[in-house]
């Protein structure tokens, strides 16, 4: 078992809980207090202004479901949206959380910084990268999705970022728990989905950073890119859009080791190019889309602070996508998409070493209300996927998973109804579940969720073959199963929403160090993660406050042993104000628990301290078409670590400047 200091954990957990009271009180003490309306009608004119350059999501997006009496359907159901199709046509009514990339997190080159907002989300980008969901713990178990397009290849690495155009993101949609039944294999975690925006103005957008001091000691600045969005052809049909984003990361910074002493990490720069061609088109009862992406990676890095090895990486990714949407009546919908994703990689440290992954996917979705009020739909999925790397055999693998779903949504009183979805996955033989059912009053809504995950062995854990990674073809699938009850309250300026949820595994992944000293994975049985997820928001005139926490206990079972990359405790606070019509201050503090991660030399888990961050932020809007926003991230340059052996940046100033024309 895991060895704990119980006197630095008492300390911190008082530490902790004192700040979260704080914050409490201070949300208390501003709702008591009220403002000038004034202010307000200037903001909203503003907001009115800056949403009119852009194109309405109504107008364009082509994944709607225009099935009339789903959108009579009562938007208490969702979960911070709009309105569900945002996130996907075959998400149903399932609750989700919606985040709004803010310039600075769009131009920031760490990655997990457009995760910032979610307390349910783990996120980074040093050493191991990985995204988790609600203690998933492992890339490969989240699904990433453009536009509806599964960005997830069998490498077993996760979704990649070079398939995520930040520089034109609208919104980002995260599932909380298993989504196998709604999307297939790799949806074991949890899915997020990655949606574009379609801009009717052109806009040249800015970005630098720098870690620390190092510009203000005459050295460059640490980060530099930009981007270009316009529109070739717009339309009230037609709707073409191009973009383009460069970006250099010298990506050197300086850290504090756990003994206090002072370093400098370097060799860890990074160079990427992306382009991108989004088009929707409209005619009568037709709808259709496509997406282009092209993206080219060079990267660097010198590996663990324990046994620093020097990577070189070139990685080309190629995302094309086409969506075409049919409506032969008032009652039915027909959506059929084909998408091709490839990621080629050369990796150079001792040796040289290839990845090459290709994915062919089609799916055939069917929508029609059987009678009144009872709308079903199916949906037909086949993946073809090709992998081939020189670190494992060399050999070209072929994989082809045929996928069938269900799904209903059947009323059972005026305010509540039920939503069913059933899928078999016929390579793997296995039938998955989903079970929503969610319900509505004046000024809230209550939600109880069933979901099943499933995800195959990657072909890289089955057939690794390197110095230092050994593969294992024993491993078995892992599954997964998640409850969640929750609700979400509003009234006047005031929204509160809470959930409790246990999530289990069975037939887990974990890495393991053999006697041999190789890195490996084992199946270690069962898991469990339970916790609760608590979020308040105030909105007033001329401020706004968002409060959110997860308190989650993420194990192993039957030995209790914490699972990886999985904090206790996640909260995130933010407090806005309006300076003026065209200023305005944010203040923001993001906090973790301490996580456990792999000691690989000593093959045990080790206990990666507790971090906290405050950030500042000044948004000030030029003229009507350009803005400009300054922050400084880490602001008392506290010590992170969130994988083994890998410092994070800590202090960064960072700008972000748009022009629109």
């Amino acid at each position: 078992m895991p060895q704990t200091n119980t006197a630095l954990d008492n300390f911190a957990c008082r530490r902790y809980h004192l700040f979260v009271v704080q914050i409490i009180a201070l949300l208390f003490f501003a709702c008591t207090s009220s403002f000038a309306q004034e202010s307000s009608s200037e903001l909203n004119t503003t907001k009115v202004n800056e949403e009119a350059q852009q194109i309405t999501p109504e107008q364009l997006d082509a994944s709607r479901t225009p099935i009339e009496s789903v959108k009579e359907l009562p938007r208490q159901y969702i979960t911070d949206s709009p309105w569900v199709e945002e996130f996907s046509d075959r998400t149903t009514h399932a609750p989700f959380q919606k985040l709004t990339p803010q310039p600075l997190q769009i131009t920031s080159p760490n990655f997990e910084t457009l995760f910032q907002g979610s307390t349910a989300v783990q996120a980074r980008t040093q050493g191991s990268p990985a995204t988790s969901i609600r203690g998933s713990s492992q890339a490969a178990r989240v699904l990433y999705l453009l536009n509806n397009i599964p960005l997830n290849f069998l490498d077993g690495f996760g979704g990649s970022s070079q398939f995520v155009p930040t520089e034109i993101l609208r919104q980002i949609n995260i599932f909380e728990g298993p989504t196998s039944a709604l999307y297939g294999a790799n949806a074991l975690g949890g899915s997020i989905h990655f949606v574009a925006d379609q801009r009717k103005n052109s806009l040249v957008r800015i970005g630098l950073s720098d870690t620390d001091t190092s510009y203000a000691e005459g050295g460059p600045v640490s980060t530099s890119n930009v981007a270009l969005v316009t529109p070739l052809l717009s339309s009230e049909k037609d709707h073409i859009q191009f973009s383009a984003f460069a970006e250099h990361d010298r990506g050197d910074f300086p850290y504090t080791t756990a003994t206090g002493a002072k370093n400098r990490r370097a060799q860890n720069d990074q160079q990427l190019q992306r382009f991108t061609l989004l088009g929707n088109h409209r005619r009568d009862r037709w709808k259709w889309s496509h997406l282009l992406l092209y993206s080219d990676l060079r990267k660097t890095s010198p590996g663990s602070l324990i046994l620093p090895l020097k990577t070189d990486q070139k990685s080309k990714a190629l995302l094309a996508g086409v969506t075409s949407e049919y409506k032969p009546s008032s009652e039915s919908l027909w959506i059929s998409r084909l998408s091709y994703a490839g990621l080629h990689s050369d990796f150079l440290d001792t040796t040289t070493s290839t990845s090459n992954s290709d994915k062919l996917w089609l799916s055939q979705a069917y929508s029609w209300e059987i009678f009144s009020g009872v709308l079903s739909q199916t949906v037909l999925d086949f993946n073809h996927n090709l992998y081939k790397a020189s670190f494992a055999r060399n050999e070209r693998f072929e994989r082809t998973e045929p996928e069938l779903a269900q799904s209903l949504t059947i009323p059972v009183f005026k305010s509540a109804f039920l939503e069913p979805t059933v899928r078999h996955l016929f390579r793997y033989k296995e039938t998955l579940f989903q079970l929503n059912a969610p319900a509505h009053f004046e000024h809230g809504r209550v939600w109880f969720l069933y979901s099943e995950g499933f995800r195959p062995p990657s072909l890289t854990d089955l057939y690794a073959q390197t110095s230092y990674f050994v593969g294992n073809q024993n491993l078995k699938p892992e599954y997964s199963q998640q409850y969640e009850v929750g609700q979400a309250w509003n009234v006047d300026a005031i929204e509160i929403s809470s959930s409790l949820f246990l999530l289990k595994y069975k037939d887990l992944l974990q890495g393991s160090v053999l006697p041999t000293s190789e890195f490996t994975k084992i199946n270690v049985g069962q898991a469990q993660t339970y916790g609760i997820s608590a979020k308040v928001q105030i909105n007033q005139p001329q401020w706004n406050s968002n409060l959110s926490h997860t308190y989650m206990l993420a194990r192993e079972l039957p030995s209790r042993t914490p699972l990886r990359f999985s904090p206790e405790h996640q909260t995130f606070f933010s407090f806005n104000y309006l300076l003026s019509t065209k200023r305005s201050l944010t203040l923001q503090q993001t906090l973790w628990s301490s996580i456990w991660d792999l000691d690989f030399i000593n093959n045990r888990n080790t206990r990666l301290p507790a971090w906290s961050s405050t950030d500042i932020l000044l948004s000030q809007k030029i003229n009507k078409l350009s803005s400009l926003q300054l922050g400084i991230y880490n602001l008392f340059n506290q010590r992170r670590e969130m994988t083994f052996g890998y410092p994070e940046p800590q202090r960064r100033a960072a700008l972000a400047l748009e022009m629109t024309f």
